[in-house]
This record gives structure tokens, C-alpha cells and sequence, in this order.
């Protein structure tokens, strides 16, 4: 899980350790190329947000793609799913966990991160890789 708000980070750390999913956390590039080289298994999934600061729209997936090609790339960001697919930011098919924004700017209810990180968790178990946002 690659975030740089590590209240996101430790939310979904806990969700997935609920669904019996281990892993480790980085807030950039730059630490979880590091991260991911240290895994003596492989990287099954990567949960990555869209925009991590200083970094282009999905470097890392693209960076991490390149060096694990098998990979699942699930995507959780701020930033709308309709607004990512018409910026060609992510393929239609991409694994897509809207975050939760805060209801005082977005004019809508919250979304329930437990609920969308939940159903992120359950496409890694059991791979059914539909968009969940």
C-alpha cells in the first residue's frame, strides 16, 4: 500500500490484515521501490494512490508494472474514477477505490473507506478485478 496520508496508509493496512492479506507500506516511489525489492515472494498487488506529490499521475504503477509485470495494480485516490478514465490515467478495467474526501468540500456524503477498502480486499482474494468506486 503506497499512500502519503498515513491515516490512509494504516486504514488499509487493517482492512486487508482483516481479510488475512499481508504487506507493507511506503508514502512514495522512492521508498516502496526499496520495499517491494525486499519481498522475497513477489508483489502480488500494488494499492497505490493515483497522485502522490511530486510524482507524475501513476508513476508508480508504471514504474513497479515495469518491474513486476504480474502485479495487480489497484488504484485508491481522491481523485474521481470518471475524471482519471477520461484523463487516461487508468484502463476501464482498472481496480478503482474512490477515497474518501472531506464532506465539508465535497457537497456529498463521505464515502465509507472501510466499505471501498473491503471490497478492494475481496477483488485481491479472490481476483475478480472489477472497478469498485
Amino acid at each position: 500500500m503506497v499512500d502519503d496520508d498515513i491515516d490512509v496508509q494504516a486504514t488499509m493496512a487493517h482492512t486487508f490484515s482483516g481479510a488475512r492479506l499481508s504487506g507493507v507500506t511506503a508514502s512514495s516511489t522512492a521508498t516502496a521501490m526499496p520495499v517491494c525489492q525486499q519481498q522475497e515472494r513477489g508483489i502480488d498487488a500494488l494499492v497505490t494512490d493515483l497522485s502522490l506529490p511530486g510524482e507524475a499521475a501513476g508513476q508508480l504503477a508504471r514504474v513497479l508494472s515495469a518491474a513486476y509485470p504480474s502485479t495487480k495494480i489497484v488504484y485508491a485516490s481522491g481523485i474521481p474514477r470518471h475524471i482519471a478514465l477520461s484523463s487516461g490515467l487508468v484502463r476501464s478495467d482498472a481496480p478503482y477505490v474512490e477515497k474518501p474526501v472531506d464532506p465539508r468540500h465535497a457537497g456529498q456524503p463521505p464515502h465509507k473507506p472501510a466499505s471501498a477498502v473491503r471490497t478492494a480486499a475481496r477483488q485481491l482474494v479472490t481476483g475478480d478485478w472489477v472497478a469498485c468506486g
